[in-house]
């Protein structure tokens, strides 16, 4: 996927919502800061971050990437999501936010 165009999909979404920046951050417990270099691709997006976000911006945490997938692939990426446990979904949720650390952070 190509990472700038997600963003720019993020952005949209935000702005369909009606969130501005400062509204975005304050929601999210984050600096104004943090929201405008995520969508300059100044800093990365932190995975729990993504999640919190989808949740604001009432997306499906797989809607974004339907850009990147081959036609009917994420139809059944979000089959296998919707047939996870509720543990089983936090488990996936931790091992992806672990994935994205730096190994030194860990």
């Amino acid at each position: 996927m190509d990472y700038l165009k997600f963003l720019e999909c993020l952005k949209q979404a935000r702005i369909k919502m009606g969130y501005s920046q400062v509204g975005l951050s304050k929601d999210m417990g984050k600096s104004l800061q943090y929201i405008s270099l995520i969508e300059h691709n100044k800093l990365s997006l932190k995975m729990e971050d993504y999640f919190r976000l989808c949740e604001l911006l009432h997306i499906h945490p797989c809607a974004l990437f339907d850009l990147a997938l081959p036609q009917g692939e994420h139809i059944f990426i979000e089959k296998k999501i919707a047939n996870l446990s509720k543990r089983d979904f936090r488990l996936v949720k931790d091992i992806v936010t672990l994935m994205a650390l730096n190994p030194e952070d860990v």
